[in-house]
């Protein structure tokens, strides 16, 4: 059978407060360079106001987002003299310890916009054993942190961004990257092209709230919505590719077991990485999570994955 063509993609949306996002970027990466940079929020809302005057109050999550993008900035600067996986984790711990802990926000819960920390980002691009062949896609792709890791590897022929806020497309242009959706979510859109890895880390939340609205079309009725973008995504990679996802906990437990269940009896489970306790304290969370490493279709003779 020929395969489908996927769909035209929408252009991102335009980010009203683009120059102002740019702004903060721009003068939070000056200080990270000089070392000037302030851990302390309101010494970063009285540096946030000098750069662009306002009350800062009134753009916190913009504030955060660019202090995000300036790291992920000088992290790729700094890796370019990088050549090891552990060359690269401590640079991506050494980036990560400039981040304050980042004041939570209605917006941000909301819409589930806790960023991967660095060193997590790292080990997923490791475990996608990414090559000069693969072509990457991160459907959610928030501040660019996953996206900057693959980059940073220097294997992959080429990196595809996906996101849904307007603000954090902008993130992702200030980056260098060009998102291929801004305004549509990732679950209803097919990519651009056919991915050979797909690195992400998707909105997390209790299913049975239905705060996402309900997932159609697959097997298994997931613990948390994050498990309910695996079907999509299974589908959307090339024959042979590889899923590395950053999941919540739950994802391991008992009330998990159908979504385990359906992974095993149809795609090939790699890997089941956790991260390790705090990682997520500078990202304005405390919850812990595990990278899920999953290969598409059945592998025969494939051992049982590792619990890392």
């Amino acid at each position: 059978m020929a395969p489908v063509a996927p769909a035209a993609q929408p252009p991102a949306a335009t980010y009203e407060h683009a120059d102002r996002f740019r702004r903060l970027v721009d003068h939070f990466g000056e200080k990270l360079r000089t070392g000037a940079l302030p851990s302390r929020p309101d010494e970063l809302r009285k540096l946030a106001a000098a750069a662009v005057g306002g009350d800062p109050g009134t753009y916190t999550d913009d504030m955060h987002d660019a202090i995000e993008v300036a790291l992920n900035r000088r992290f790729r600067e700094k890796a370019a003299t990088l050549e090891s996986f552990g060359d690269l984790m401590n640079g991506a711990l050494e980036i990560e310890a400039k981040l304050g802990a980042r004041s939570r926000t209605l917006g941000m819960v909301e819409r589930q916009q806790f960023s991967t920390p660095l060193p997590i980002a790292v080990a997923a691009a490791e475990a996608a054993g990414l090559s000069k062949s693969d072509v990457v896609l991160e459907p959610t792709a928030g501040t660019g942190n996953l996206a900057v890791a693959a980059q940073v590897s220097g294997a992959a022929s080429k990196i595809l961004v996906n996101e849904l806020d307007p603000r954090r497309a902008e993130a992702l242009r200030a980056l260098g990257f060009e998102p291929t959706v801004g305004k549509y979510e990732a679950l209803k859109v097919d990519p651009a092209s056919r991915p050979t890895v797909i690195i992400a880390n998707f909105p997390w939340g209790k299913y049975s709230k239905g705060k996402y609205g309900k997932a159609f079309g697959i097997e298994f009725t997931p613990s948390d919505v994050a498990e309910s973008f695996f079907p999509k995504a299974m589908r959307d990679l090339a024959d042979g590719g590889r899923l590395v996802a950053v999941q919540p906990t739950t994802s391991v437990d008992p009330g998990a077991a159908g979504f385990r269940s359906w992974l095993e009896k149809n795609h090939t489970v790699r890997a089941i990485i956790e991260s390790p306790p705090g990682a997520y304290d500078t990202r304005g969370t405390s919850v812990g999570s595990v990278i899920f490493v999953v290969d598409k279709g059945r592998v025969p003779g494939a051992p049982p994955p590792a619990h890392l």
